[in-house]
């Protein structure tokens, strides 16, 4: 009777690690970046396609660039590497001025 509940706790484990409130802080920051479009733009397609181009970066990027998985300090704890690092949070920042730099113009 309880080993759907131990799969469930099995499943969920990684997410109480310490390393994973990075990540959550980091896919937090662009959620809310993506929200900000959401809200500005009043269309959904530019936030769909500011995520498609983080995808784009982030994970074809990859066959182009030699990205390793070290520091973890830049490249966040996940592998693929995701937003918790210094490089997803330069990324947000980057990806709200220009944002906010379009809207102006």
């Amino acid at each position: 009777m309880t080993a759907g509940f131990e799969r469930l706790r099995t499943l969920f484990a990684p997410l109480a690690r310490r390393k994973a409130v990075l990540m959550f802080l980091g896919l937090g920051w662009f959620g809310l970046l993506l929200v900000w479009a959401r809200i500005r733009s009043g269309s959904l397609w530019l936030p769909v396609g500011i995520h498609a181009g983080w995808v784009a970066v982030f994970r074809v990027g990859r066959l182009f660039f030699d990205i390793r998985p070290e520091p973890v300090w830049l490249v966040g704890p996940g592998w693929p590497p995701v937003v918790g690092g210094a490089a997803g949070g330069v990324a947000v920042v980057v990806t709200w001025l220009v944002l906010r730099r379009a809207r102006r113009g």
